[in-house]
């Protein structure tokens, strides 16, 4: 009955191309309670000591990637050294990337330097610069279910769907996402790896926040792409006390569906989870100027 109803009232979207993610991973459960219930006390403990120790750690990429470089090496008969002034003379004659180089150091010629990468808004706005719900569901329709049915639906919307995550926000906890995300639209949260941390920038722009690695924006700068994203449809936040949030994975070979939870787990626990009196904490302001 439910899968029928949503099925009318909602409009289709079309498939993602992305390969499948497991379907043992259930996307309609990432955030639909109040942030102190996302995790257990020792889980939240564990994220605020990730962060308060971020910026200790490094990834080296060298050392973590040194077997596969050694077994190239071994093959080309060269040692290590010499296979990395090889590649360097390769990147030298190889006009790609030379147009790529020529085209970075003019854009920071010619432009002044943005606290935003300009390019993760843009990657937005060739989709929809300003998300509206009546995009995706007959707004008029669902206004009359209770936040409750909303809920159920939303979540059964993205159930099968592929590299997406959904979450419903307590209209409280979004204005306070929000009203951070204005105050501070760049943030580093620490991703854990197997074998250390892996740094995630982020950036709000509007009603949608976006995520890039920070070994990406380093390389790429203006021209890094995007690996996640959180838009947040709040149209319902005063009739119904919810915001409808949809997430979505560009790059679901970097960024898996329990990557991505974790991510938008971090955002509502630094913006929306701490209390005023704590907004100047050394944990929250952990915002790097690049």
């Amino acid at each position: 009955m439910l899968h029928s109803f949503s099925s009318c009232l909602l409009r289709a979207c079309p498939k993602s191309h992305h390969k499948s993610i497991l379907q043992s991973v259930r996307h309609a459960h990432v955030v639909g309670t109040p942030p102190s219930l996302f995790f257990t006390r020792s889980e939240q403990e564990r994220i605020r000591n990730i962060a308060k120790q971020a910026n200790r750690f490094k990834i080296d990429y060298e050392l973590k990637y040194a077997d596969k470089i050694m077994q190239k090496a071994r093959r080309r008969g060269m040692s290590v050294q010499q296979l990395k002034q090889q590649a360097k003379k390769t990147l030298a004659t190889d006009p790609f990337f030379q147009q790529s180089l020529q085209r970075q150091q003019s854009s920071k010629k010619d432009a002044p330097r943005s606290p935003i990468p300009a390019t993760i808004v843009k990657a937005s706005t060739a989709t929809s610069s300003t998300p509206k719900l009546d995009d995706v569901v007959k707004l008029d329709l669902l206004e009359q279910e209770s936040p409750e049915r909303i809920t159920q639906i939303w979540h059964e919307y993205h159930r099968n769907k592929e590299n997406v995550i959904n979450a419903v926000i307590p209209t409280k906890i979004f204005q306070t996402i929000h009203e951070r995300g204005e105050r501070y639209p760049m943030f580093i949260f620490p991703l854990p790896r197997q074998h250390g941390l892996e740094f995630y920038l982020l950036q709000f722009h509007q009603k949608q926040c976006y995520f890039t690695s920070l070994a990406e924006y380093k390389l790429r700068q203006d021209q890094a792409r995007p690996f996640l994203s959180l838009t947040h449809y709040d149209e319902l936040q005063h009739s119904k006390q919810i915001v409808l949030m949809h997430g979505h994975i560009y790059q679901p070979n970097i960024v898996t569906s329990q990557d991505a939870q974790f991510l938008a787990f971090c955002v509502q626990q630094f913006y929306g989870g701490l209390q005023k009196k704590n907004e100047d904490d050394p944990l929250f302001r952990l915002i790097t100027r690049l």
